[in-house]
């Protein structure tokens, strides 16, 4: 047998990288951390949450959203943030979950949100409403700010490493 050429030490390089890549994809799908990502109705904004498992029990963390419109004092506005409810994600009892949030600017909360939701049945795909009221961070001088009850859809992504 001959000594490794370049081209054999590359290709065992590379080898090694693709299972190296798939010990942490094995090891983040083990933590049970899957990201979603979709839209709100008429393809207009964006969503994104993990849908955690850990123990047997499901439930949502870091539920974001982006370019949501909403309507402030008459005038059309988008906001962006993230749902967060006491640093505690929201518990998934029979592929359904549902919670509601206050927003920030700094401690002052100036407004409020509310989420539910439900999975198809495999948890590859979820759909449900969210709702924003209040002051929108992106314009202090806003108030009054409704984003309507607004539908969204959000299919299974990537699993992240953390």
């Amino acid at each position: 047998m001959s000594a490794p050429t370049g081209n054999t030490r590359a290709v065992r390089a590379a080898a090694a990288v693709v299972v190296a890549a798939l010990a942490i994809a094995a090891i983040a799908e083990a933590k049970g951390s899957t990201l979603f990502t979709g839209t709100f109705s008429g393809d207009t904004g964006a969503v994104s949450f993990k849908l955690k498992k850990s123990h047997g029990k499901r439930s949502v963390a870091l539920w974001t959203w982006d370019d949501l419109p909403v309507v402030c004092n008459g005038e059309s506005r988008e906001t962006s943030g993230y749902f967060l409810r006491d640093r505690k994600p929201l518990p998934v009892e029979r592929r359904k979950f549902a919670g509601r949030a206050v927003l920030r600017d700094g401690e002052k909360i100036v407004g409020k949100a509310k989420v539910t939701g439900e999975f198809e049945k495999g948890y590859e795909s979820a759909s449900g409403l969210f709702r924003v009221t209040g002051r929108i961070p992106e314009d202090p001088k806003t108030t009054d700010c409704n984003s309507g009850l607004r539908g969204w859809t959000a299919t299974e992504g990537i699993r992240p490493a953390r």
